[in-house]
């Protein structure tokens, strides 16, 4: 059965917490019609989760938060946060070898021959 989503992109004005929970705020009229909010990483995150506390949104009742990172901080958090944990020493590794054969020619900057894919995992807590 195929399935389709609607992606509604809501920018922070920087990865970090504050601005993540000012991007919340700005939109927390349609949050409670959302399914869920996957912030760009564990951090904003934690900005999402205490903008929808000020407003009196539900997570996860009246919306789903997933981090992405996997950062032990998400443990410590209430409710405890959803994460995508990736293998950042694996990613740091296809940085650096990307890095490296950019600056030697032997690879493009884009395209698909410099696509990698790391190892993931779904790490299922309170938020979602």
């Amino acid at each position: 059965e195929a399935r389709s989503m609607e992606v509604s992109v809501v920018r922070a004005s920087a990865p970090t917490a504050e601005a993540a929970a000012v991007a919340t705020e700005r939109v927390v009229a349609r949050l409670r019609t959302a399914d869920a909010i996957v912030a760009f990483n564990d951090v904003c995150a934690l900005g999402v989760l205490s903008a929808c506390r000020r407003a009196g949104v539900d997570v996860p009742g009246d919306v789903r938060v997933v981090g992405i990172d996997g950062l032990s901080l998400g443990r410590l958090l209430a409710p405890t946060l959803t994460t995508l944990a990736v293998d950042l020493d694996e990613l740091a590794r296809h940085a650096l070898d990307l890095a490296v054969a950019m600056i030697a020619g032997e690879l493009p900057r884009s395209g698909p021959e410099v696509v990698r894919t790391v190892r993931h995992q779904l790490v299922v807590r309170e938020s979602a």
